[in-house]
């Protein structure tokens, strides 16, 4: 098959229609669980749950033994291609956002439209930031060659428009100072940074900051940022700043497993050898999941991931909202697959394997203003993972998936797995 054909068989297959109905089986609604109940899919959304009839002409699943999740929602993402957002859905992650664009912008804001208005079933949704916003000789500068930048606070409003005219849901900040790697990267002073806040606010944009190290989470937080992405791991944070972040309701997205990733640590590997889930990654991908090391390695990465996990553990102690995010496709990492690990290293780090998957639905959605999706109630949309045995206690059964769906539209994982054997010969 050529690279072409490869690409336009991943992108187009049928999906089934139609009310189905899941019975028997164990919910996790996105906060509790329920027993032996069914699930009504009915015209694209959740028509009821608890002890439902079966509709005339509906699909019966049998639920015995399985847990239905709401769909999965990755809060840290970098799209290159649509094929990622297909592969992401065929492992239940039915909701990506974007935290710096890599796709074709125009093509993004194609996929943005046909998805309000119902079509591309066949991909995750996507939600994006488009460009980040970074001052000059940052990181991204060095790293993405053309990237446009910001210089003072007076450029706060046009660069948070041109932003928005990117298709961006919400704005993602570059607060990177190379401390934990011992560069010496530029960031913005805190009157810059709170410019460009209250430009994105009074657009009525979410804004995001990638923060290096604690000094840069705190002037974020200052600054009135609505979220964190990645967590510091120079030194760990007080409880008074993990307080205020608590009050502030601020949220973080500490993408551990890409951390673990990046200090020297194998965290893919487990995913690339996994019979459940390898089948349906192309080699490329289960090549990247192979790949760690960067920042630092040894005692010094070590060192560093357990400040992260403390880090982690201190803000969750405080109420600090934690979500759940893959960072893919950076090192050790691929879309999709990745959010099983990422959940896996949630726990490892204190969270019960309940909150991990309320830090993969129900919390997202709410802190990223997604009302209509990450909970499992009657009215809301039917994107769905049904998975063998009970991850609310063994959270390793996320990877045991039987069937997704979005929008009420069953998946094809099978097709997709045929198609990826096929890209392998």
């Amino acid at each position: 098959m050529t690279p072409l054909a490869l690409i336009l068989s991943l992108l187009l297959s049928p999906l089934a229609e139609g009310p189905v109905l899941i019975e028997h089986v164990r919910v996790f609604d996105g906060d509790g669980v329920l027993e032996d109940v069914g699930v009504l899919l009915q015209d694209g959304r959740i028509g009821a749950v608890g002890d439902v009839e079966t509709p005339a002409g509906a699909t019966v699943v049998d639920g015995t033994g399985c847990t239905l999740l709401p769909g999965l929602i990755d809060a840290h993402t970098h799209v290159r291609s649509v094929r990622e957002l297909r592969q992401a859905l065929v492992f239940g992650v039915t909701t990506e956002i974007d935290l710096n664009t890599f796709l074709d912008l125009e093509k993004a804001r194609e996929v943005k439209r046909d998805q309000a208005e119902g079509r591309r079933l066949e991909f995750a949704d996507l939600r994006m930031a488009g460009h980040i916003v970074s001052p000059p000789h940052s990181m991204w500068d060095q790293l993405i060659p053309g990237l446009p930048t910001l210089a003072s606070a007076a450029e706060a409003e046009a660069f948070v428009d041109a932003r928005i005219a990117e298709g961006a849901d919400h704005i993602k900040i570059g607060q990177e100072d190379g401390k934990v790697v011992g560069e010496d990267f530029a960031t913005f002073p805190p009157d810059v940074l709170a410019a460009i806040v209250r430009a994105a606010h009074a657009r009525d944009r979410l804004v995001v900051v990638h923060v290096g190290s604690l000094r840069c989470a705190r002037e974020s937080v200052a600054a009135g940022a609505d979220g964190l992405a990645h967590v510091f791991a120079d030194e760990e944070p007080d409880e008074e700043f993990c307080d205020d972040m608590a009050r502030r309701g601020v949220f973080l997205v500490p993408t551990l497993a890409t951390q673990r990733s990046a200090f020297g640590m194998p965290t893919g590997n487990g995913l690339a050898e996994d019979a459940r889930l390898v089948p349906y990654v192309l080699g490329e991908d289960v090549k990247n999941l192979r790949l760690y090391g960067g920042a630092a390695s040894g005692p010094q990465g070590e060192a560093l991931f357990e400040t992260a996990v403390k880090t982690v553990q201190r803000m969750l102690e405080a109420g600090v909202p934690v979500l759940a995010g893959s960072d893919a496709p950076f090192t050790g990492s691929a879309h999709g697959v990745s959010m099983h690990r990422e959940l896996e290293v949630l726990v490892d780090a204190g969270l019960s394997p309940v909150e991990a998957l309320a830090a993969a639905t129900s919390l997202p959605a709410r802190c990223y203003r997604l009302p209509d999706r990450g909970r499992i109630a009657p009215g809301l949309r039917a994107d769905l993972l049904l998975v063998r045995g009970d991850p609310t206690t063994d959270i390793l059964a996320t990877r045991d998936i039987v069937a997704v769906w979005k929008c009420g539209a069953r998946v094809d994982r099978e097709w997709y797995r045929d198609r990826v054997e096929e890209a392998s010969r």
